[in-house]
């Protein structure tokens, strides 16, 4: 057992906290999990403790900071998918991130805070780059979700500048890997849909980051005592839409970007769709991130690029009846 470290995960019965909170638990690190939802099936194990707890209310948090003593922290607990409640997404998104980060930035055993973002907060724009580094500026363009991240790297940039603590900002992309059990997701409708939008004039660029890379990598930022700073979290390979499709035999269908913006906003208030028409310009222009500093500090080979981290999920999903 690894008594140098005790990691607290919020969010640890989702996708990406229950792979890295297995990951980690399985190679001897304490590990605390909080989350409104019951722990997912196998992570019940030596190392794990659960805490329902719900990063909204002040109180329940500031109580497990008090109780585990942690000495580093995984912020997942996020909304990704929006609802027709924005106002409860930005609750649960912004003010729940903060009320983790006063807890965290306030508690004298925490040595390390690892804020888990997102590379939305780049926005898919037609002038992106090839390959956005982390010193591009953030222009979420809109999207709730990357408008809700960028706020929250404001607010735990200021908060560990106040403490004088270590904040590590990972911005992730799309994790995909054969433990997900989400009835959409975009490895789903890339595998399922029996027509796929290709948007006129872009170019529908995409990255997937294996599960089994991601928890290697969060493993190595905290066992990194010096690591500080903004990195992406991405593979060194990226593909598009309409490549992952015809690995699955689905067919594509030009559309230009105003009419699919047109439809998923119907949709939405129809209340039939799940992506809110902001989402639309990640179809057509996407955003690739280069993941160069972060690999550079640990000399990193990925396991899995953007296509076998597909691959890899579509078959296993299907044989695990998940997809």
């Amino acid at each position: 057992m690894d008594k140098a470290r005790k990691v607290l995960i919020t969010g640890s019965s989702g996708y990406c906290g229950h792979v890295i909170a297995a990951h980690l638990a399985g190679r001897g690190v304490p590990v605390v999990g909080l989350d409104v939802e019951p722990p997912r099936a196998g992570a019940e194990r030596p190392g794990f403790t659960f805490e329902h707890v719900d990063v909204r209310h002040r109180g329940q948090v500031e109580r497990v900071f008090a109780t585990h003593e942690p000495t580093h922290v995984i912020h997942l607990a996020f909304r990704i998918d929006p609802t027709h409640d924005p106002e409860a997404d930005r609750v649960l998104n912004v003010e729940g991130s903060r009320n983790v980060g006063d807890a965290c930035f306030g508690a004298p055993s925490i040595r390390q805070a690892v804020l888990m973002s997102s590379i939305s907060v780049y926005g898919a724009h037609e002038d992106n780059p090839e390959w956005i580094d982390e010193d591009q500026p953030m222009r979420p363009g809109g999207y709730a979700y990357a408008e809700h991240k960028k706020q929250c790297e404001a607010q735990w940039r200021a908060l560990a500048k106040r403490a004088g603590r270590n904040l590590v900002i990972l911005r992730m992309c799309t994790v995909a890997g054969p433990s997900c059990t989400k009835p959409g997701g975009v490895v789903r409708t890339i595998a399922r849909s029996p027509l796929l939008p290709s948007i006129m004039g872009g170019d529908g660029r995409i990255q997937l980051i294996h599960e089994q890379d991601l928890a290697e990598l969060v493993d190595r930022v905290i066992h990194d005592e010096e690591a500080s700073g903004t990195f992406n979290l991405c593979p060194d390979s990226f593909s598009t839409i309409r490549a992952l499709g015809r690995t699955q035999g689905r067919p594509s269908v030009p559309v230009p970007l105003p009419v699919l913006r047109a439809l998923l906003g119907l949709l939405w208030r129809l209340r039939i769709g799940g992506a809110a028409p902001e989402a639309a310009p990640l179809l057509a222009h996407g955003i690739v991130a280069s993941p160069a500093r972060l690999v550079d500090r640990y000399g990193y080979s990925f396991r899995y690029g953007t296509r076998e981290a597909f691959l890899d999920a579509v078959e296993k999903r299907r044989l695990r009846g998940t997809l």
